[in-house]
């Protein structure tokens, strides 16, 4: 009997690990650099395990990758936890069935990385960019509904776009 929840136990630790979201920590720059290497559209959300508005709109972005798969688009995650918190990151994400590519920002306790992702940037999480081509064509600071994700976003799927920020 013993023998049988061991053989048990370690199948649903595999299934655990096998559906564990990967989590790369690396400085925001390389995520950055992965970005311009992109084609279409990348938006990317910042966001943190223990940031109660970012956890509420996660479940947009989702949708949202869901909803637009295979038309030239990706939404990617950075997750700004400390690094004493990384190790949180990918269960967290596993657990809410979150599927979206994750990255944690490994230089986040520093405040340099912020003017990186924009000037206008407070620091203040959730924020959104998005990348056309691996240029930065929009930035976002603050959560959203899910109607004013996909609406936010619309503006720039359009091939008319003037790729000014909006904020």
């Amino acid at each position: 009997m013993k023998k049988w929840i061991i053989i048990w136990s370690l199948a649903l630790l595999g299934v655990q690990q096998a559906n564990a979201q990967h989590t790369e920590s690396i400085p925001f720059e390389s995520i950055l650099q992965k970005i311009s290497a992109e084609k279409g559209i990348v938006v990317l959300n910042l966001w943190a395990t223990w940031c109660k508005p970012c956890v509420t709109e996660l479940p947009h972005f989702q949708k949202l990758q869901d909803s637009l798969a295979g038309a030239n688009f990706q939404v990617w995650l950075g997750s700004a936890d400390l690094s004493a918190q990384v190790k949180n990151v990918a269960p967290f994400l596993a657990a809410k069935e979150l599927t979206m590519r994750s990255f944690h920002i490994s230089d986040a306790g520093d405040s340099n990385w912020i003017n990186k992702a924009d000037p206008s940037f407070s620091g203040a999480i959730p924020a959104t960019l998005v990348f056309r081509d691996g240029v930065k064509v929009g930035f976002h600071e603050g959560a959203f509904n899910e109607e004013e994700l996909f609406t936010f976003i619309a503006q720039y799927r359009s091939e008319r776009h003037d790729h000014k920020d909006h904020k």
